[in-house]
């Protein structure tokens, strides 16, 4: 799955729910997109210990578990998933 944003937001609701999740090429005035699918191989640049670390101290990046919009850091249930996700070497 390809998307246009690279929004802390989207990526951990996407890692959430249990895809591998990536950098995607440039295009147009975005420097970087999405990748995400449920096969690592699939994925050229996944996401590393580095964006963890960006995420980890984000003030968005709760994932989207309603309808409703919002903005907040991690929950600690969302921090423990997403430091316990298979691509960033524990699960």
């Amino acid at each position: 799955m390809a998307t246009y944003s690279r929004a802390t937001l989207l990526r951990t609701t996407l890692l959430r729910a249990g895809f591998w999740v990536g950098a995607g090429q440039a295009t147009g005035e975005k420097e970087e997109t999405t990748l995400a699918a449920n096969d690592p191989s699939l994925v050229p640049r996944l996401l590393g210990a580095d964006w963890l670390g960006r995420a980890l101290r984000s003030t968005s990046a709760e994932p989207l578990e309603t309808p409703v919009y919002r903005q907040a850091p991690l929950s600690e249930a969302s921090r423990i998933a997403l430091t316990s996700h298979r691509q960033f070497g524990a699960g």
